[in-house]
């Protein structure tokens, strides 16, 4: 079952009936201004509203981390839980084809509403395992912004991570690549006392995540475990400043995207972001993390903290600038 929405595809046919994910009410309203205002009317709205679900699904600060890859117009992209198409309408500006994955329907028409000028978006609703197997496995770019930490959620069993990026991963073509954006469990904002970014309790990621939750992020280290047990060897690392959610501009130089506007970007990000505030310190309970040896890393360096080199991987995994993992220019 298929229904056009302007130029956009929103296929039905894997939907299971209802919504089984949602942030409430505030949904209804982010589909309101979808339907009634164009996206150039929505830094207004932001402004007004000084809402986080409002800056985070609709900010065009949002396209900033797909914005420095180098998409051709023949791509082809798969983007698994593209939400409220904060990057889909970027996308398909630049690349052939975008097909997107989301598990509600109400996101979904969000997306479809806000980007209903592009003919070449075709949405999937549905649970990403029904939806899977009837994917090819040829595209350039399998996308995963803000998803990976869900695979608990999305794929179950005993190594749902390591399983949820091989399922990923199979379905790019040879000479394409893997992009996931996914927060720094050591972030540096966690040990400062921002509140965990998906179950909103103070140090649970540092901690390991002993009270339990849905959402799983990890060090780089325990990325690269990751990346080794599924079989790939060829990655890199890139720290956004002030985080992958909204990543300031970036200028090209020579093979480095350089961070050119951090102090506004902090600011904007401290203005809308809940957690971004003065907390009191807590004392650190001494669970045990079996990925917690930190590496030895020059210490940050925030003149030029979004420094990073662009090599020719297949596979680019984007942690939070919050980091102890920041490479100074």
């Amino acid at each position: 079952m298929t229904e056009k929405i302007g130029n956009v595809v929103l296929d039905m046919t894997y939907y299971p009936g209802e919504d089984h994910y949602s942030d409430g009410d505030i949904e209804d309203e982010l589909l309101q201004v979808a339907m009634e205002h164009e996206e150039e009317e929505f830094p207004k709205i932001i402004a007004e509203r000084k809402s986080w679900p409002f800056f985070y699904h609709l900010s065009p600060f949002r396209t900033n981390i797909i914005d420095w890859l180098p998409f051709k117009k023949t791509d082809r992209v798969l983007e698994i839980g593209s939400g409220c198409g904060a990057i889909t309408g970027a996308l398909a500006k630049r690349v052939g084809s975008v097909t997107c994955i989301d598990l509600s329907k109400k996101r979904s028409l969000v997306n479809a509403y806000r980007n209903k000028k592009q003919d070449n978006i075709t949405i999937m609703v549905g649970n990403f395992k029904d939806i899977e197997p009837h994917l090819s496995c040829d595209y350039d770019y399998v996308l995963l912004i803000g998803v990976f930490e869900y695979g608990r959620a999305y794929i179950g069993g005993e190594t749902p991570y390591e399983d949820f990026m091989s399922i990923c991963n199979r379905h790019r073509k040879d000479s394409g690549r893997l992009v996931i954006a996914i927060e720094n469990k050591f972030g540096l904002k966690y040990w400062a006392g921002c509140r965990e970014d998906h179950l909103g309790t103070y140090f649970t990621g540092i901690e390991g995540y002993h009270t339990g939750g849905v959402a799983r992020t990890f060090t780089r280290r325990g990325l690269e475990e990751i990346l080794h047990k599924t079989g790939i060897s060829e990655y890199a690392f890139y720290y956004p400043y002030p985080g992958w959610m909204a990543l300031s501009p970036t200028t090209a130089q020579g093979n480095h995207q350089i961070c050119c506007m951090p102090l506004l970007m902090a600011q904007i990000y401290h203005k809308y972001h809940p957690q971004l505030q003065l907390h009191q310190v807590y004392t650190l309970s001494p669970f045990p993390r079996s990925d917690s040896k930190l590496p030895a890393a020059p210490a940050p360096d925030y003149r030029n903290v979004n420094a990073c080199l662009y090599a020719d991987l297949k596979y680019e995994i984007f942690s939070s600038s919050f980091s102890l993992y920041l490479f100074p220019a």
